[in-house]
């Protein structure tokens, strides 16, 4: 058997018992796209305040939150500004998936007006563990990278078996106005395959690296010759002054902060919970600029752990994949992707079965079959 009617065997049959599979994992990523454009990927609700008097300090804004949520001491607090005078402030202690709910308060006042756990839309949470886990907790995470695998194996092949013979490039990039039946369908798979495979293969690739996140670091420092540094967290000051040193407060911190880059507007504050760590101040999206400020000194201070080569490769790749870098029409494009794969599957379904009952070759060239 040579190696093209090898391929051919493989990717048929790859395709047709997995297809449907790669095509939820497919479609259900594109539906997850969805979410920050919906603001159904958090569950934040939509409260206002009275616009009173000034607000009251960071510190205390956070004690009151704890209070209310139920969080303990040593638990990291980030604090999202309001993002207009009648909006409250939101309190989020811990990660993603913190047991703790998300404290609104009255920035004025500290008062409570509403809280929240960082859930999405129960729709969204759905397409969610389909497509990272099939439904399958950590056995499915580890299955979707391996269908990953596969899925690369797929494009790879197709681009090997859809590669034309000379004089026919125009014929193999386009879906004649005049194809019907078997031929559209063929003539839809490569095309189709052919003009999303970099994308396809780009969305695949980096959904493989997020799943087997320390393998691609290790790759990732091997093929940039960086050192594969310990993931990035929020670090601390180099150095402390001693006890009795007066800190400065959350909002004094934002006002250096936005001193220091202008026409910035900040959204989150994160506060110390240990001696010598640093306020860290966000300024505009998760995508604008992380600043620090040294609270024993007043004053901006480096990153106290820069991102490594490595660190700014993976938070490419991740972006990369939802689709939150180069502008919205790399989004619209990597959505439309996702749908791609169920394309694939039933053009291919179709091919094989109208195949078989013209008890035809697979691999027979089309001619003049429609």
């Amino acid at each position: 058997m040579g190696l093209r009617r090898l391929l051919f065997q493989v990717h048929l049959w790859v395709g047709l018992t997995l297809g449907i599979v790669f095509a939820l994992i497919a479609l259900s990523g594109s539906l997850l796209m969805l979410g920050p454009v919906t603001g159904l990927d958090t569950g934040k609700p939509a409260v206002r305040v009275p616009v009173a008097g000034p607000p009251l300090s960071l510190e205390a804004l956070v004690v009151r939150a704890r209070s209310a949520a139920g969080a303990p001491a040593g638990l990291q607090a980030e604090v999202t500004l309001p993002e207009a005078p009648d909006r409250p402030v939101t309190v989020h202690f811990g990660g993603w998936n913190s047991p703790h709910p998300n404290i609104l308060l009255d920035p004025a006042t500290g008062r409570e007006v509403a809280r929240y756990m960082q859930r999405m839309h129960p729709a969204l949470a759905v397409m969610s563990d389909l497509h990272s886990h099939l439904f399958l907790a950590r056995a499915g995470r580890i299955a979707v990278g391996w269908l990953g695998v596969l899925m690369l194996g797929l494009g790879l092949s197709g681009l090997y078996l859809w590669w034309p013979r000379r004089g026919r490039w125009r014929q193999a990039l386009k879906v004649s106005s005049k194809a019907r039946g078997l031929r559209l369908h063929r003539e839809l798979h490569g095309a189709v395959g052919i003009w999303s495979l970099l994308l396809f293969l780009n969305l695949t690739l980096t959904g493989v690296g997020m799943v087997f996140h320390q393998t691609t670091r290790a790759a990732l420092a091997l093929v940039s010759g960086s050192p594969n540094t310990p993931e990035r967290v929020y670090g601390f000051i180099a150095e402390v002054p001693g006890s009795g040193r007066r800190m400065i407060g959350g909002w004094q911190a934002v006002a250096l902060a936005e001193a220091g880059q202008a026409r910035i507007n900040p959204t989150s504050v994160t506060l110390p919970v240990r001696d010598g760590q640093a306020i860290k101040v966000q300024l505009g999206d998760w995508k604008g600029r992380t600043v620090f400020v040294d609270p024993y000194r007043a004053a901006l201070v480096a990153d106290p752990q820069p991102p490594s080569r490595v660190d700014a490769l993976v938070t490419l790749m991740t972006r990369l994949h939802v689709g939150t870098v180069l502008g919205p029409l790399y989004w619209l494009a990597a959505f439309v992707t996702g749908f791609v794969p169920l394309l694939f599957f039933v053009t291919g379904f179709f091919m094989w079965r109208r195949k078989r009952q013209n008890r035809l070759s697979m691999t027979r060239p089309l001619n003049d079959i429609s």
